[in-house]
Formats: C-alpha cells, sequence, structure tokens
C-alpha cells in the first residue's frame, strides 16, 4: 500500500513540475555571434590608414623645418584610436574627414583645427527614416533636461560618453552581461572618478569620492558589478531605450524597494529591452531578470510558480502526515 502511494505521489510530482517547466519555459537564451567587421570593406579603409599610422601608434614623429632632425612624441590617449574597436563600432564604414575637417592630412595639424564643433548625433540621426526606431530626437530632447547640457561653454557634447571610434550599442544585445554594466559605468567614472578629466567640465577643486557617498548601499561592490549609474540617477523615459536625462545628486533614487519589488525599476532600465518579449514568451512579470540569468532580490516574482510551490509544500506536509499516520496504524498493529 505505501509502495503504491509513494508511486503515484512521485507521478503527481513529476506532471506538476512538468507544467512549472513547460509553462516557465526558462531556457537561457543563445547570445547571436557577431562577426567582427573586415576592415578592408569600408569604402574609407584606405584613407583611414592615412590617419591610423599615427593615431593607432603610441607615438608619433615630429620633423624640425629648421635642422631635419625628427624626435618621438607620444600619443595622447584621448586622441588614440584602436583600429579593432574602431571597425567593430557602428561608425566602420566612415571616413575620418567624413567627421573631421580635411585640413587634418596636414601634419603637423593646425591648432585652430582644434576648436572646430564637433557633429552631435542629431546632425546625423536627426530627421533619418533609417534611425527613427531609435528617437534620436527624443533622446536630444532628454539630453537637454540633463544636468550634463547645464555645464558652462558647453563643453559636454555625446562624445564624452559615446566614444565615436569605438562606440557599440551594448543595450540592444539578447543577454546582458556584466561586461555591459562595467562598460556603462566606465563611461560615468571615465569623468567622475579622474580628476585630471572631471576639471576639464567643471570648475570644482576637488573630486566626489564615489566609493564614499554610496556608502548606504548595502553589498555596495555586488551592486557597482551588476548594475549601471543611470539606474539611480537618471529619469526614466517609457519611449527610449536608455535614458539620457541625468539627474541632480539630491534626485538620486535612495529608496531599496525601487528595484527590490514585483515591479521593479530595473525592468524599465537595465532589463527594458528585454520586457516586452519576455513577458509574452513567459507570462510573468520579471522575467526578463531571470531571462538574463540574473537574480534580485524581490523582484523575480511568478505567479505561476508562488502558486505552485505553496501546493508542492502543502502536498509535501499531507505526505507526511499520511504517511506517519500509517505507521502509527502499522505499530498499533
Amino acid at each position: 500500500m505505501r509502495s503504491k502511494f509513494a508511486s503515484l505521489l512521485f507521478i503527481f510530482f513529476f506532471i506538476l513540475f512538468g507544467l512549472v517547466s513547460q509553462n516557465g519555459n526558462c531556457k537561457t537564451p543563445k547570445t547571436p555571434v557577431q562577426s567582427a567587421n573586415n576592415p578592408e570593406d569600408s569604402p574609407s579603409y584606405e584613407d583611414n590608414q592615412f590617419c591610423l599610422r599615427c593615431h593607432a601608434s603610441g607615438y608619433f614623429v615630429l620633423t624640425s623645418e629648421i635642422s631635419g632632425k625628427q624626435k618621438k612624441q607620444a600619443m595622447p590617449d584621448n586622441f588614440r584610436i584602436f583600429p579593432e574597436k574602431f571597425y567593430n563600432g557602428v561608425h566602420w564604414q566612415f571616413g575620418c574627414t567624413d567627421c573631421h575637417s580635411s585640413e587634418y592630412h596636414t601634419f603637423p595639424h593646425a591648432a585652430e583645427l582644434r576648436f572646430d564643433v564637433p557633429f552631435a548625433c542629431i546632425d546625423c540621426h536627426g530627421g533619418d527614416e533609417a534611425t527613427a526606431k531609435y528617437h534620436f530626437e527624443e533622446i536630444q530632447v532628454e539630453y537637454e533636461k540633463s544636468v550634463h547640457a547645464k555645464l558652462p561653454n558647453d563643453e559636454f557634447n555625446c562624445w564624452k560618453c559615446h566614444d565615436p571610434h569605438s562606440y557599440a550599442p551594448l543595450a540592444r544585445r539578447d543577454t546582458l552581461t556584466t561586461d555591459f554594466v562595467v562598460s556603462s559605468n566606465q563611461m560615468c567614472l571615465k569623468c567622475h572618478g579622474n580628476f585630471d578629466v572631471f576639471q576639464l567640465l567643471s570648475e570644482k577643486k576637488e573630486l566626489t569620492e564615489v566609493v564614499k557617498n554610496h556608502s548606504w548601499l548595502p553589498n555596495q561592490a555586488l551592486h557597482f558589478r551588476s548594475v549601471r549609474c543611470l539606474e539611480c540617477h537618471s529619469a526614466q523615459n517609457q519611449d527610449i531605450l536608455i535614458s539620457h536625462n541625468i539627474m541632480p545628486k539630491d534626485s538620486a533614487v535612495h529608496d531599496c524597494v525601487r528595484c527590490h519589488s514585483g515591479n521593479s525599476l530595473l525592468m524599465g532600465t537595465l532589463y527594458k529591452f528585454r520586457t516586452v518579449e519576455s513577458r509574452k514568451s513567459y507570462g510573468f512579470v520579471n522575467a526578463a531578470i531571470i531571462d538574463n540569468n540574473s537574480y534580485v532580490i524581490g523582484a523575480n516574482h511568478s505567479r505561476f510558480m508562488n502558486i505552485s510551490g505553496i501546493i508542492i509544500i502543502i502536498m509535501t506536509l499531507l505526505a507526511i502526515a499520511i504517511h506517519t499516520i500509517f505507521r502509527i496504524r502499522k505499530s498499533k498493529n
């Protein structure tokens, strides 16, 4: 009798877990392999080689017009271009002089060229039907509300965060990784973690201590590895993938519940790209978080899984109770 009951109980749990697995469909999505672009396929490859012979190197050579002597000079980091990054970025088919003046072909470069106003994203992508789905006009409107747009002398521009020589839209990948979060945060720390760069844009005499100012965060190191600065420091907009409205520091999110809840803030920020598709495929609110191999306390909720868990607990307690009754009856006999 006990053997038959145990068999029926096993079959019941097998069917129940099968239903959970079928409904949840919790499979790790495969990340499509993106092949590197072939630099020689770029129509501007030969022209770019003229610039990269110096800018892809760690040095350049100056020649004295009087004595004819030559001297090597270190190439500053902010003027150095890495070809492998450039040819895997979104602008890989462009030529250097598509964005920079053709006068840069003269070396040494004229100092006056430094004062050329660089193109902004909207200059090329504004009104472009091919990129309309990325909402560049709305991004521009959001940016103009940002604290960055209020910096003096209009010194801040798109390229302070998005290097046009290497930019790749990582947020649109099927699966988000730690590398994506680190890469995003490096954009912020490039200024906010380096006083030499920070003082070029700010009149402040000292750099804010990022780690100290975030000491209120529990398990701080894990937050820094897993969450972008943008999650707490930007105002969200439902129409664009990544918010560009950076808020003042006193407006930053300090409420843990905003992320650690069933309606997690992360669903409209970090996991935004996967949210709609995941809701359709998985059928529960925060599937996108699980879909990206992540676990956020308080945010990973599935109503079906919750009910199934309660049923399993009840059935387990019932099985124990029935087993106990059988043992008591047998001992009396």
